[in-house]
């Protein structure tokens, strides 16, 4: 269970909504996760000290964050599968974040032996729950998805917006299922204040019919404009549990994703490869994307503005300083990003947009040589033949030439290598 929330939570490093992990440690019996410190702990305990009617712009707040931080957990094919106010903690700064990855899994990998247990059933979709009532554990049709996690927010949405926790007046565990599949939703307390368009978010969250459920990027565009177009409240309308004054939001995260169709990462990707789509509208997808800390995007961003097909407004200096910076974040993202490895390498072998270094640039060759970068292997091999290190350069050359890569099989057959 650690090592599998380990896994995931190193994949996630990038994502300001996301807990923080710091790494683990052992006590007597059992292994620990060690994350960042989350002030007021979650948001089940916070919101039991609030009111329906007070301090509703911070909660938008905390609707907002868990969108970002759920719309980048679809972009890299995660699936939480716990989505419930006791997975969310609140940091000092009034951020909210997800946290337990303990059932969490990629999509493709989901996920049709979710147990539903007692604990999440408030927040489960109807059709997980017929499936627990059905014991259609193994019908692959039914399996946890995208539909299911949407729903789940938008139960955790009304609970922001109610402070109380959702079918609170039940005490059976089946009586609320068999409300739920009956297709029972909570309603909103009238009168406290939480937008209209709020409301009608959570509605079509929460539709008995998964198909007509929003995706993920639509629910974080709606949210982002009712927290950004909801009016100020006064410091007296704040929850008596909050005693300082809330730090002002430095929110950088605000995209039209309308603008570029609502373009998923791996959807931008297909287009930029089949290379029909207009340029400018897949540059923004990935420079949303990347802003919100996906690092495949974050190289695709760079890519685009490497070859001038982005908005970028600036000299060819601060251009080149921007796309290092890009592409040297996806090469540390780990060994997913082999390419932003070699081209990283090329600037700082270069000196463009950072400080020429020989011995960073053969670091991150060797990195993408490693990773099986046909490119880079060659590269390696002939810096190395330029040094005097025969041995290591026929290493890398034939390991190239191996793979069917023209260049080093050329080069072998020049330089009487035998492959």
């Amino acid at each position: 269970m650690v090592k599998n929330q380990v896994t995931i939570l190193k994949k996630l490093k990038d994502c300001q909504n996301i807990i923080h992990f710091y790494g683990i440690t052992d006590g007597s019996d059992k292994y620990y996760l060690v994350t960042e410190w989350a002030e007021h702990k979650n948001l089940r305990e916070y919101l039991s000290g609030s009111e329906p009617n007070s301090a509703i712009k911070v909660r938008l707040g905390f609707a907002y964050d868990i969108a970002k931080g759920l719309n980048f957990l679809n972009a890299v094919k995660i699936v939480h599968r716990d989505i419930r106010s006791e997975n969310i903690v609140i940091t000092d700064r009034y951020i909210a974040k997800i946290t337990n990855f303990k059932v969490s899994r990629g999509i493709e990998a989901a996920t049709n032996n979710l147990a539903v247990d007692k604990e999440c059933v408030r927040h489960s979709s109807p059709e997980m729950l017929r499936r627990g009532m059905t014991g259609e554990v193994m019908d692959t049709k039914r399996k946890y998805d995208t539909k299911c996690e949407v729903y789940s927010f938008g139960i955790l949405l009304w609970e922001i917006a109610e402070c109380r926790t959702p079918y609170s007046q039940y005490e059976d565990f089946m009586e609320i299922t068999q409300k739920v599949i009956d297709g029972y939703r909570e309603p909103f307390t009238p009168n406290t204040g939480i937008p209209e368009r709020y409301q009608e978010l959570v509605t079509s969250a929460v539709d008995q019919n998964p198909g007509l459920r929003p995706i993920f990027s639509k629910m974080l565009t709606a949210l982002q404009d009712i927290f950004h177009s909801y009016d100020a409240e006064s410091p007296a309308s704040r929850p008596v549990s909050i005693k300082k004054r809330v730090p002002v939001r430095k929110d950088t995260a605000l995209f039209n994703w309308g603008s570029f169709n609502y373009l998923t990462i791996d959807k931008a990707v297909e287009e930029h490869k089949k290379g029909t789509m207009d340029k400018s509208i897949i540059y923004k997808c990935f420079d949303a994307y990347a802003n919100m800390g996906n690092p495949k995007a974050k190289y695709y961003k760079a890519y685009y503005i490497s070859k001038g097909w982005s908005d970028l407004i600036c000299s060819q200096g601060e251009r080149y300083k921007i796309t290092a910076n890009l592409y040297k974040e996806a090469a540390d993202r780990g060994d997913e990003y082999p390419d932003a490895q070699l081209r990283y390498a090329l600037m700082a072998m270069q000196g463009k947009g950072v400080e020429k270094d020989m011995d960073v640039a053969i670091e991150y060759l060797l990195k993408a040589a490693n990773n099986d970068h046909l490119v880079a292997m060659f590269n390696v091999a002939t810096y190395y033949f330029a040094n005097n290190n025969n041995e290591m350069g026929k290493y890398y050359m034939i390991m190239a030439a191996s793979k069917k890569y023209e260049e080093a099989i050329n080069y072998c057959k020049v330089n009487n290598i035998n492959m």
